[in-house]
């Protein structure tokens, strides 16, 4: 008998304590929590590490199947709120017939529907007056993307006899399959879509940049008004200059033989220094008023304008984007040369570096940027490209610090004190 209770107790496999440290991640889901609705969070019973056969474990986990079964076959719907959009195979976007939600401040825009008229009430002459029908189009990752989150109940085109918003409905995976695609026609790359996802979710405001060439400033008309100098304040400068001995060139002017320092009077190091100066460097103020190339024969073009969030962002007037991005496939493309870059640089507007600025944010931002996203196989790196001025920073011609003391504090630096006992 005392055998016979034994073996029944080694039969009984018992787990471990609720005490000992495992991971919740390796147990097994237990879904039987999408049955209770009062219940909030899930409950996880004491891990197995291998599947005994008995009833009560076969038990639980049928239970645990059928109560994802149930939540799956649960029927979904969007709410009498919801706008209803309809997919656009020409011209590879959606037509929302009624928009409402937050997402309408940023996203879509107001145009009139090709072939489509409205009867107006007749004027005072009897004549019949028509406009044209005006709606929200979107463009296909702006539609993608509110199918994805929920915000939008995406049709297809409506058979004969319909309503035109009565259309078969549209599943993500045929909202994907609809709306990435037609490269050639200026369509949606599955890269360019992961990263305007990315941003978006990020909170950002995203819009095509070459429907958005118009919010970008011009360039400079001339090379003065780009390095800030005007004729007032130039003559001040060289009246200045005059004055202190002083010299602003930007290289070494003198001559190929003989010392590199001529022997003078100098009144400052910054002479010194400044003949020094031999190799050539490249100024990115002298290409302020540089045109940008033609993105449309260019390998190369900025893909997104990204504006960061602010309550007094209005989609009719953005205003000059925050960041110019440019989507890269790392499996398709190779390494931008130095001309592709210097031309990328260039669709970007010329915006110079604020005299307060530090030394190191000034060779971080430059005088242009443009960020590279490379999108590998669905992992999405940005790399920050700037045209930095590195030889307009010159490292000795540098204010001291106000309010500076030489010689530290009183204990060093400052050598032996008076009377000090040897």
């Amino acid at each position: 008998m005392i055998a016979e209770m034994a073996e029944e107790d080694e039969d009984n496999l018992r787990g471990p304590s609720l005490t000992e440290d495992h991971d919740p991640e390796e147990e097994i889901q237990d879904f039987r929590f999408l049955l209770a609705q009062s219940q909030k969070l899930p409950s996880r019973g004491v891990k197995d590490f291998e599947p005994h056969g008995t009833n009560l474990q076969q038990s639980t986990l049928e239970a645990s199947r059928e109560a994802m079964h149930i939540a799956l076959s649960h029927k979904r719907f969007h709410g009498p709120d919801k706008s209803r959009a309809v997919y656009d195979p020409d011209g590879n976007g959606a037509w929302v017939f009624n928009p409402m939600g937050v997402w309408t401040k940023s996203v879509g825009r107001m145009i009139p529907v090709p072939g489509r008229v409205t009867n107006l009430p007749p004027d005072a002459e009897g004549k019949i007056r028509e406009q044209k029908l005006m709606r929200m189009w979107l463009l296909p990752e702006e539609a993608l993307w509110l199918v994805e989150r929920g915000s939008l109940d995406m049709r297809y085109p409506a058979e004969a006899g319909q309503e035109e918003d009565e259309g078969l409905p549209m599943s993500l995976q045929g909202a994907y399959a609809a709306f990435i695609g037609k490269e050639s026609e200026g369509g949606l790359t599955l890269e360019q879509f992961i990263v305007y996802q990315y941003l978006k979710r990020c909170g950002y405001n995203v819009y095509r940049a070459r429907y958005n060439l118009h919010n970008i400033p011009r360039p400079a008309s001339s090379a003065m008004t780009a390095q800030g100098m005007t004729p007032s304040n130039s003559t001040t400068c060289g009246f200045w200059q005059w004055l202190t001995g002083t010299s602003t060139s930007s290289g070494n002017n003198g001559a190929k033989l003989g010392p590199l320092v001529k022997p003078g009077l100098y009144r400052s190091y910054n002479d010194i220094f400044q003949q020094l100066s031999l190799i050539p460097f490249h100024d990115p103020k002298l290409q302020a008023a540089a045109q940008p190339p033609d993105t449309e024969r260019s390998d190369l073009a900025i893909t997104w304008h990204v504006y960061k969030t602010d309550p007094k962002f209005k989609k009719s007037a953005p205003g000059p984007p925050d960041f110019y991005i440019i989507v890269l496939p790392a499996r398709d493309t190779f390494v931008p040369t130095d001309a592709e870059l210097d031309a990328l640089l260039l669709q970007s507007p010329y915006h110079p570096p604020q005299p307060q600025d530090g030394l190191n944010m000034k060779l971080k931002r430059g005088y242009r940027n443009v960020i590279i996203a490379i999108v590998d196989s669905g992992v999405l790196s940005f790399i920050d490209v700037s045209d930095a001025g590195f030889g307009c920073e010159k490292l000795w011609d540098r204010e001291p610090t106000k309010g500076g003391k030489s010689g530290g504090s009183g204990k060093r630096g400052r050598g032996r004190h008076r009377g000090a006992k040897t």
